[in-house]
């Protein structure tokens, strides 16, 4: 099978995927604690049907169009010709790079993980500022203090962990936090995105050995696990274009202030995933190592003390 653009394989592999399960249905402890709403949109998510389950990618071009806008010709005209980027409503994975016989990619993002971002986000937000929630779905806001936000928030990512959804907790900012979480949330997909790429410029999907395969189309599934450099090294590369994307984007935004919202997500990754394993490495240690590459060393290693010492917070921020 051949495709003419890389944008028809990825609406090839939203129909394929569409016909997969669509959320785990094991149950936990914390699951009980949901409120009946918050149950009805998990009920309501098992059940829809083929033909609702259409993805929209309009969020995810609208990434795209930013990052496209920082490449050089060259690289601009590889990358129009063999990928595209889509979204995709399932919980197999959080991010899914696949190759069509015919030499096209195919990256697609999964909407849960984007609404955890979005969700996770607001009750960090509301945790450190409770004075800036307007409503919340679990009580009235002048009882709820900065250790009720912070219990929404693992909670959201438990339900997340078990259930694949980001079913949780709804909270209201006020127009000036609500804009500030807008920018933080948009860096944050906009880095998910240019790690992506990053694999791609960095040559690992011409690399045979790092795919695997899928199904009788003969596509292959990059195996995005296969070692710690080439996570390592996709995260650097991706982090460059990141940059450039996010300083054309908004303009005056002090560059050092780029590592907050990656530190953010990188913390989400850490608290939905088990930890490094033989292949992967932890998301800490990325983190790690993109500081100390795009900043210093210096700075890397007071990032690391964050989770070490109580006193190191501050001489990091004081870098930063």
């Amino acid at each position: 099978m051949s495709y003419n653009t890389p944008q028809e394989f990825v609406k090839d592999l939203q129909d394929y995927l569409r016909n997969s399960p669509q959320i785990k249905t094991k149950k936990h402890d914390e699951f009980t604690k949901l409120n009946d709403l918050e149950h009805k949109k998990i009920d309501a998510l098992k059940n829809l049907s083929k033909e609702e389950l259409i993805e929209s990618n309009m969020l995810i071009d609208m990434l795209v169009k930013k990052v496209y806008d920082v490449l050089d010709p060259e690289e601009l005209e590889k990358a129009q010709s063999s990928i595209a980027f889509g979204k995709v409503v399932n919980t197999y994975c959080n991010a899914l790079c696949v190759r069509s016989p015919d030499g096209k990619y195919a990256v697609l993002i999964y909407e849960g993980l984007m609404m955890l971002l979005h969700k996770f986000g607001k009750l960090m937000f509301a945790a450190q500022n409770p004075k800036s929630v307007l409503t919340c779905s679990r009580g009235k806001t002048k009882l709820l203090k900065k250790k009720h936000y912070l219990n929404f928030a693992t909670e959201l990512i438990e339900t997340y962990k078990e259930h694949g959804t980001a079913a949780g907790a709804m909270v209201k900012l006020n127009p000036e936090a609500s804009s500030i979480h807008a920018v933080n949330l948009d860096l944050k997909e906009l880095f998910v995105l240019c790690h992506e790429l990053g694999h791609f410029f960095n040559g690992d999907l011409e690399n045979a050995n790092n795919f695997y395969h899928l199904n009788d189309y003969n596509w292959d599934v990059f195996n995005d696990n296969k070692d710690h450099e080439m996570e390592f090294r996709a995260d650097l590369t991706g982090f460059a274009i990141f940059e450039k994307a996010a300083l054309k984007r908004y303009k005056g935004i002090p560059r050092n202030s780029l590592i907050t919202p990656v530190m953010q997500l990188f913390d989400i990754l850490a608290r939905i995933s088990e930890g490094s394993s033989q292949s992967h490495p932890h998301p800490i240690d990325r983190m790690a190592n993109i500081i100390r590459h795009h900043y210093s060393e210096e700075m890397a290693n007071e990032y690391l003390k964050m989770f070490t010492s109580d006193d190191s917070p501050n001489n990091f921020l004081d870098l930063l």
